[in-house]
């Protein structure tokens, strides 16, 4: 307000300058709205306490009261507690399980920073030390900032169950399978009771801080009929076609879908029956699968009214029997789900990935506030991406890759779904921008949308996603540059993968509110420009050892001296574990004329081939066309080796061009020449040994200009890039002067015999108007006296009068 007092206060003289004074105010008051951060709010949902017994106020735990390895923490079944953790700390805590059978749920919500890893056992603390050094039977790395965990029970032992113990995977708790060192619980040595120990390790960089929970609880075993009655469509409509032709073999083993996949049933395999049945490769391809292994040896029939939920293997029911989770990737499931699979309405999580499943996926469970979680990956769906139509929906969750759903992708994902975290659209078939209304799922951890038909530039509303640490956008068309504000605004940003676009422009800047950054894939695309200090701060921000770290650069339009920041991601103690750059145009060293020596002693493979410095050493006139009588267009003053002071001689005619002459000149889009410090102009291309340029108008005369030459954009030739850098100077001395006496004479011929043709043409019309008319082409001398001494004696004629015997002449006869 006082800057447009002050503006105001100088033009009240002038109305018009007020007038654009205003226009200027309202302009520059524009420009500031386009930077103001217009994020909507971040969409909260408060998680419900299972427990009323639990403490008013949270507690709250930090490494220095979160125990330690020999005396953890208790926490409360189903009390909320926080938790606030920076790199590399440890917190342990356990929880009680006083009988056994109860399921075991771990929720969490992260409110600031990136997630990290938990560890979990029944036998004794969990610890992690990376590599072998470490003891768990289960660990879990949350992908999202809000979800759960449910530690596994085997659907028909009901023993819990790890992918890991000490001695070996996919071990049952509770049974020691002969390992001595299996997980089984001191107090009962068929289940785990007792204390769950579980131990947070920080391994994501930044501070973090969560509310977790750890629910201890009863599943309910029981199912309605109608829930029954969908289950039973599903499999008998998409498994039993195949489920029951399932070999057995001679020891009453039937045929496994994990011995299939291993390998076992190869023609090459060691299974004693492959006459029985034998495979020829092609085992792990989902697609191939020839059975449907759900629900072996169960018979559906014989299940009526008083049928259990715990009866029917990987499915799990609530308190009223209704089905709330569907557990059957990879089962080898095969056609159209049933019309009565919208009856299970109440369904939070469905997992159908990896199976042979088409059509169009219902669009009735989206209508159900209940779904949280549903993975539908790898499979044959197709139609349009459905919409949640709830108007208080909580899906979470939705993995859609790999089947084929065409269309845009639909806003609706991003207005009508606040909570959701994980979207995954790779590999299916549409055509779509990314809408700018992504701003408002202000909750997504995980946008990926690979190889599936996005064009057009990245929004700037990419901005608000300050929650976002996979983004994933591989294998499109987007096109424009990666604005600086979007990567700014991506603060939990810890895997970024843009690679086989068509985006250019510079590559940004990543400094320390990247912290989290550990996956940058930004090749096969157009970046151009110097490139080094976009980087400094990732590379130090490499602080853990272990942990997956890849820069990918490769097979863009990067230039200059290769960077120092390479040097640290390769050598430092923290370092990266991937780094490709190769295809990119990083000048050669002027100290050894390749890579710089330290790269020798690493290896090149990182980078592939440097290029030379372009490097002109003399002119010559672009033809032998006539030069207007000047002397010739460049006249050379020594050679290369000549001293600073010389300069080679040109006589300027306003865009004349020139053929540089030299070595090392590439097929560039980015070749140049150069005058001067600033003064620059594309270059054609004609050899490695040869150039074209035209001199700029702008040059002044009887100054001279240093000349040099990049052939990408900024790699000139120049003392800091080559050693043997000699200056080659440019003296415009002479602007165009007239045309030669010949050209002169010429031109006057020309015009000489164009005023001919055009009066013999006139000459020749006349002619045939009067032959047209019927007057004579000629007179005679004696005719026109005669006629001359008539108006002499009569006096003029009135050539007004109508009555006059002489004709009125018209504008033809004056020809």
């Amino acid at each position: 307000m006082l800057l447009s007092s002050r503006l105001l206060a100088r033009t009240r003289s002038s109305p018009l300058a007020i007038t654009g004074m205003l226009c200027m105010l309202l302009e520059l008051a524009q420009a500031q709205t386009v930077q103001v951060n217009t994020c909507p709010p971040l969409e909260k949902r408060e998680r419900k306490t299972a427990d009323a017994s639990c403490p008013e106020t949270i507690p709250h735990h930090t490494v220095a009261d979160a125990g330690n390895y020999t005396s953890p923490v208790e926490v409360l079944a189903g009390c909320p507690f926080g938790v606030t953790m920076n790199f590399n700390e440890h917190l342990y805590f356990k929880v009680a399980r006083n009988q056994p059978g109860l399921r075991i749920t771990h929720d969490w919500d992260y409110m600031e920073g990136s997630t990290n890893p938990v560890f979990y056992a029944f036998t004794q603390v969990p610890f992690y030390r990376g590599g072998d050094d470490s003891y768990y039977e289960e660990y879990f790395w949350p992908s999202s900032n809000m979800d759960d965990y449910v530690l596994e029970q085997d659907s028909v032992s009901k023993h819990d169950i790890y992918h890991c113990s000490r001695t070996q995977c996919s071990a049952f708790c509770g049974e020691a399978q002969g390992a001595v060192d299996a997980c089984v619980g001191d107090a009962y040595p068929m289940e785990n009771t007792g204390f769950l120990y579980v131990t947070m390790v920080g391994l994501s960089t930044g501070l973090a801080k969560a509310v977790h929970v750890m629910h201890v609880y009863n599943v309910t075993d029981v199912i309605r009929e109608e829930q029954l009655q969908a289950v039973k469509d599903l499999f008998y409509q998409t498994c039993y076609p195949t489920q029951h032709l399932i070999p057995t073999f001679p020891t009453n083993q039937p045929w496994r879908k994990s011995e299939h996949v291993e390998g076992h049933y190869s023609v090459l395999g060691t299974w004693p029956w492959k006459e029985q049945f034998s495979t020829n490769g092609g085992e792990r391809d989902m697609d191939r699968l020839p059975y449907c292994d759900w629900m072996f040896g169960v018979n559906l029939e014989s299940l009526g009214a008083e049928a259990k939920c715990s009866d029917i293997p990987d499915i799990e029911c609530d308190q009223d029997g209704y089905v709330v989770a569907l557990r059957l990737s990879e089962r080898g499931l095969r056609g159209h789900l049933p019309a009565s699979f919208a009856s299970m309405n109440r369904l939070q999580e469905v997992y159908l990935n990896r199976n042979q499943l088409m059509g169009e996926f219902p669009q009735s469970l989206f209508a159900s506030n209940q779904l949280k979680d549903l993975q539908i990956s790898h499979n044959f769906f197709t139609g349009t991406i459905p919409c949640p139509t709830h108007p208080e929906p909580n899906l979470e969750v939705l993995l859609l890759a790999q089947n084929s759903f065409t269309g845009t992708l639909p806003t609706c994902l991003f207005t009508d779904a606040p909570y959701l975290q994980q979207l995954n659209v790779n590999y299916n078939k549409l055509d779509s921008k990314i809408p700018p209304e992504i701003k408002y799922a202000t909750n997504l951890v995980t946008l990926s949308a690979d190889h599936t038909g996005l064009h057009g530039s990245l929004p700037v509303e990419l901005e608000c996603m300050n929650r976002l640490s996979f983004l994933h956008l591989q294998r499109n068309n987007l096109t424009g540059t990666v604005p600086q504000r979007v990567v700014d605004g991506l603060v939990d940003m810890y895997s970024l993968r843009l690679s086989f676009n068509e985006l250019s422009g510079t590559v940004p800047h990543f400094d320390t509110r990247h912290s989290s950054l550990q996956i940058l894939y930004l090749d096969h695309n157009q970046f151009d420009g110097n490139f080094g200090e976009q980087l400094s701060e990732f590379a130090n921000a490499q602080r853990a050892v272990g942990v997956v770290s890849e820069v990918m650069l490769g097979h863009n339009n990067l230039h200059g001296p290769l960077p120092s920041v390479f040097y640290n991601l390769v050598n430092n103690a923290f370092r990266i574990t991937e780094l490709d750059a190769v295809g990119n145009h990083f000048v050669c060293d002027k100290d050894t004329n390749d890579w710089p020596a330290w790269v020798f002693r690493t290896g090149s493979s990182f980078f592939g081939k440097c290029v030379p410095i372009a490097t002109p050493t003399h002119f010559s006139n672009v033809s032998s066309e006539v030069n207007g009588g000047n002397p010739p267009l460049v006249a050379i003053q020594g050679s290369q080796n000549h001293s600073h002071a010389d300069a080679l001689q040109i006589y300027m005619f306003a865009e004349s061009e020139l053929v540089v002459h030299g070595r090392n000149f590439r097929a560039s889009d980015e070749l140049k020449c150069r005058f001067g410090e600033s003064t620059e102009v594309p270059a054609l291309y004609k050899n490695a040994e040869q150039m074209i340029c035209k001199l700029p108008r702008e040059l002044e005369i009887g100054k001279a200009y240093m000349f040099s030459v990049a052939n990408y954009g900024s790699d000139y030739w120049s003392r800091e890039t080559s050693n043997e850098f000699v200056p080659v100077n440019v003296m415009v001395v002479a602007q165009r002067t007239s045309r030669s006496g010949f050209a002169t004479w010429l031109i006057a011929l020309i015009a000489v015999a164009c005023l001919l043709a055009v009066s013999a043409t006139t000459f020749a019309v006349v002619l045939v108007m009067k032959e047209l008319k019927g007057e004579p082409l000629f007179h005679r001398i004696e005719d026109l006296d005669e006629l001359g001494s008539s108006e002499e004696r009569d006096g003029k004629p009135d050539m007004n009068n109508e009555t006059s015997t002489i004709p009125r002449m018209e504008a033809n006869d004056n020809l």
